[in-house]
C-alpha cells in the first residue's frame, strides 16, 4: 500500500536503476560523455596495479569537467555510522549551483541534510571499502521541494598509498526534466 510523504517531505519516486560497480571499459558505455571522461582520467592517473591518489590529480588535466568535480575527503573512526564519514574538500561551480550553496568544508550528511542520502552514502562506501569506482543513473530532486531530475554521478577511489582509499573524486551531470 502506498502512503503519502509526510507534509513538507519531497515526494516519494522511484528511485531508478541500481548502481554499478565499474570493473572495466566496458561498464562506461552509457556513460555521459563527461563522466566517460572523468573515468577515462582517473584509469589513465592510477599507478600499475595500484588506486591513483589525489598527488595524481590534477585539476589542470581537466578543466572543462571542473565544474562538476567534487572531492570528498574520507573519514574513518567507530563514532560514525558505518565507520565512515565524508567531508567536502572541493566542489565545482555546477555542484555549488545545484546544491544552492557551495558545501565545501561541510560534511556530506550535513550539506544535504534532509535528503535520502543513504544510497549516496552506500556508494561512497562500496568506493571506499573495496576501492572500486561506482556509477549510477537515476532519479533525484535536486533540492528540497523541486522537481525530479534524471542525475549521474561517478564515484572514484583515491589512495594516497595506492591501497587505502582516502579521498572520492566525483562528478555529477543532472541531464534535462524527461531525460532517461
Amino acid at each position: 500500500m502506498h502512503s503519502d510523504p509526510a507534509p513538507g517531505a519531497p515526494p516519494e519516486r522511484p528511485a531508478g536503476p541500481a548502481y554499478i560497480r565499474v570493473r572495466g571499459v566496458e561498464d562506461t558505455l552509457a556513460f555521459h560523455a563527461d563522466i566517460r571522461r572523468l573515468y577515462d582520467y582517473w584509469r589513465a592517473i592510477a599507478p600499475a596495479g595500484r588506486l591513483p591518489g589525489r598527488i595524481h590529480f590534477d585539476p589542470l588535466d581537466i578543466p572543462g569537467l571542473l565544474p562538476r568535480i567534487w572531492l570528498l575527503e574520507v573519514h574513518r573512526g567507530p563514532q560514525f555510522k558505518h565507520g565512515l564519514r565524508f567531508r567536502f574538500r572541493v566542489a565545482g561551480t555546477f555542484i555549488a549551483q545545484f546544491q544552492g550553496s557551495d558545501p565545501t568544508g561541510q560534511w556530506y550528511d550535513e550539506a544535504f541534510a534532509g535528503r535520502p542520502i543513504d544510497g549516496v552514502l552506500e556508494r561512497f562506501g562500496i568506493a571506499t571499502q573495496e576501492g572500486v569506482p561506482v556509477w549510477r543513473r537515476g532519479n533525484a530532486a535536486v533540492a528540497p521541494g523541486a522537481e525530479w531530475r534524471t542525475i549521474e554521478t561517478l564515484v572514484l577511489p583515491l589512495a594516497s598509498d595506492g591501497t587505502t582509499v582516502d579521498m572520492i573524486l566525483g562528478a555529477t551531470v543532472v541531464h534535462p526534466v524527461g531525460a532517461t
